[in-house]
């Protein structure tokens, strides 16, 4: 059985590229679509429509947070706990959210502080520590 790609339809803009809430992909520019309107211009006889472009939602879950925000609770707790810089703590969070495999928003999870900083927490429990017990 062969999976649909995914069409990107919700997401938010994390680090200056649109992040995908559903598959996690980082993709340049915010997905849109163009729908034709309803004006037509006629020039020489052919009609013309205006195209009118539907960029991809900005996703809040039913708390109200956004992606952004989200990720942003999951890099503030690998900077604190883990001493991650930012570009390096905003790929982790996003790698650990694939991982996770539940699309941003999805009733099945909240989408809080205390959800973003369990997945970070979940995760450390795997890393390495040293022989004086330290992450």
């Amino acid at each position: 059985m062969t999976q649909t790609p995914c069409l990107h339809p919700h997401g938010d803009i994390i680090d200056g590229y649109w992040l995908c809430g559903r598959c996690y992909e980082k993709l340049p520019e915010r997905p849109v679509k163009y729908s034709k309107g309803n004006r037509a211009i006629s020039v020489n006889g052919a009609e013309y429509f205006h195209q009118i472009p539907i960029y991809a939602k900005i996703r809040k879950a039913s708390n109200g947070w956004s992606l952004s925000k989200f990720v942003e609770a999951m890099v503030r707790r690998l900077i604190a706990k883990a001493d991650f810089e930012k570009s390096d703590a905003i790929s982790y969070a996003i790698d650990l959210l694939k991982i996770q495999g539940i699309e941003f928003g999805s009733g099945d999870y909240a989408w809080d502080t205390v959800a973003a900083w369990d997945i970070i927490y979940d995760d450390m429990q795997y890393w390495d520590r040293d022989a004086g017990g330290n992450q």
